[in-house]
């Protein structure tokens, strides 16, 4: 397996949903959810692995999802309160 490094565009964030929608949507090993909030991160009993994250949208469609990888593209603050979450709350 490969690794990935993105790094933040000089000229403001990129707008995940306007410009790689297309893209994303044709790749057959990815699954986006756009306009949804992360509430929960699940990982497995020795708290070493993700698991499955809840989401929920501003609509009050809720649910979870599984998955092998996953990519936490939230934001420079919201990821680390994500991430943080469990071990504070």
């Amino acid at each position: 397996m490969s690794a990935f490094v993105w790094r933040q565009r000089k000229n403001g964030p990129l707008r995940f949903g306007l410009s790689l929608r297309e893209e994303m949507e044709q790749a057959e090993n990815v699954r986006v959810f756009l306009n949804a909030s992360a509430t929960d991160l699940n990982t497995n009993d020795n708290g070493t692995q993700l698991t499955s994250i809840r989401y929920s949208t501003l609509g009050g469609k809720q649910g979870q999802v599984r998955a092998k990888y996953f990519v936490l593209a939230c934001g420079g603050l919201e990821t680390p309160r994500l991430l943080l979450k469990g071990e504070l709350g």
